[in-house]
């Protein structure tokens, strides 16, 4: 046992990263400037904020589609007497209760309770809903569609509303099957903005 340890002493005191790796300075130096380098890359292959993320989503709608949607929209809203605000890209909005908290930017997580039902269901009939969340939940504003993206930060916190979305701003001409919706479904959402961090 006092050889094994003697000679092991002595290859561990002969032993240096200079003799072990002679070449290391330069094996160091290329994975620096591998790492570096991939802090520079084309602005495009890094992930954007979240206003230019929306911002691109919009340049994608199908506007022929938003158009139309928008007309069936205004006419169900027009059919059953409903006052409504306009956000700037089109989404018809009816607050419920206008709250008296802060407004929550776009890159911040939401909490809210919600339901939501297609408006090809009639705007009146409430008991028809596709999904809906009353107890409260969280999510991140750029993850949701860009309905709720373009609106709930024009709210402040407490306030119930009901967004009346086109189909470009929700699931577009794909839908969602796995949450039921189909391709190119005009969306009404009731939402609380409880509180957003």
């Amino acid at each position: 046992m006092d050889k094994v340890f003697k000679i092991n002493q002595r290859l561990i005191k002969g032993v240096s990263l200079k003799n072990m790796y002679p070449k290391l300075p330069a094996l160091l130096f290329f994975i620096l400037s591998v790492g570096l380098s991939s802090c520079f890359q084309d602005s495009d292959d890094l992930p954007q904020d979240p206003a230019e993320s929306l911002l691109k989503q919009l340049s994608e709608v199908d506007t022929v589609q938003l158009k139309k949607d928008i007309a069936i929209i205004d006419d169900s809203l027009a059919a059953h007497n409903i006052e409504f605000d306009t956000e700037p890209y089109g989404v018809r909005y009816r607050i419920e209760t206008l709250g008296t908290g802060s407004y929550p930017p776009l890159n911040s997580n939401v909490i809210i309770k919600y339901k939501g039902r297609f408006l090809n269901d009639g705007i009146e009939d409430k008991g028809i809903y596709f999904d809906e969340n009353i107890g409260g939940i969280a999510f991140y504003l750029p993850n949701l569609i860009m309905g709720w993206q373009l609106t709930l930060p024009l709210l402040p916190t407490n306030t119930k509303v009901t967004l009346y979305i086109p189909s470009g701003y929700a699931y577009g001409s794909s839908g969602n099957t796995n949450g039921g919706i189909p391709p190119n479904a005009n969306l009404i959402f009731e939402i609380e903005l409880i509180d957003f961090y």
